[in-house]
């Protein structure tokens, strides 16, 4: 069932996201090819961008890499990856500012488990056409095993920013609670 419901989010997205690029495409505005940006008013202006087109697919390589490290346990590469310079928010609104403090994050939390395994529903890269960033959006769950041999599984939507040198320079990570199976 938990699956279903995060499948019909994503296609909904999806078709959202399809929908606004087709409805972009039909106005006689100039576009940029592969824009996703939505031509009609809005009840809101993005404070960050609306203007947006598909990403480079190797974005997501990086993220859905770097998902694979963590299960496994292994960070051997994640200092190349990051900008010095990297922000990252958590989602109990904890800032982490540096190269240092995010790594040495993620190494203390990860250590907290004896195990870890991700399940990826759905990612996306995009590229923002007036900030010039790379982005990659991903969803997914993640059921944690603890030391004491006791689980939890938490619903995961994170969005990886990357600099022009492919560094990752923001990080947000928001965790909601798995739906429970019914019994």
């Amino acid at each position: 069932m938990k699956k279903l419901s995060a499948l019909a989010a994503v296609i909904a997205l999806l078709t959202l996201c399809i929908t606004s690029n087709a409805q972009t495409n039909n106005t006689k505005e100039k576009k940029t090819k592969g824009s996703m940006n939505a031509s009609m008013d809005m009840p809101y202006t993005a404070t960050y961008s609306s203007k947006f087109e598909m990403g480079n697919p190797k974005y997501s390589a990086i993220v859905l890499n770097a998902w694979k490290s963590y299960d496994d346990n292994n960070f051997g590469n994640l200092s190349d990856m990051v900008s010095d310079t990297v922000n990252a928010v958590l989602p109990d609104g904890t800032l982490l500012k540096g190269k240092e403090n995010f790594i040495n994050g993620i190494k203390g939390y990860r250590g907290g488990f004896s195990a870890a395994r991700s399940e990826v529903v759905a990612y996306i890269p995009v590229k923002s056409l007036d900030k010039k960033d790379d982005i990659v959006f991903i969803w997914g769950d993640e059921t944690d095993t603890k030391t004491d041999g006791s689980t939890q599984k938490v619903d995961l939507h994170e969005v990886w920013a990357f600099n022009k040198d492919g560094k990752l320079t923001f990080f947000k990570q928001f965790i909601g609670k798995s739906p429970e199976e019914p019994k």
